[in-house]
């Protein structure tokens, strides 16, 4: 469950990547690739995270609307993209 009020999970919780269990948060808080460390808070029950890090995973859905309007939006983008490629190497 997302809450805004969760506080932050203490440091303490970390635990290597290969050595999470069952009902510990998942989100990775390292920067090493090699030896990735996540957060180890506990979570709710189907949840791979805790609700500090559910809050920047967790996407809400779009309505049909805001999906038509965000592809419109993403075709300009390319658009735009498309001819300042073409502008660059004429």
């Amino acid at each position: 469950m997302i809450t805004c009020d969760s506080p932050e999970p203490a440091p303490s919780h970390r635990v290597p990547l290969l050595k999470v269990g069952t009902r510990q948060c998942r989100f990775i808080v390292s920067d090493s690739v090699t030896d990735a460390v996540c957060c180890g808070a506990p979570t709710a029950e189907l949840s791979s995270w805790c609700a500090w890090h559910e809050r920047i995973v967790y996407t809400p859905r779009l309505t049909e609307r805001e999906r038509r309007q965000a592809m419109l939006e993403a075709r300009e983008v390319a658009a735009r993209n498309a001819a300042r490629i073409v502008n660059k190497a004429a």
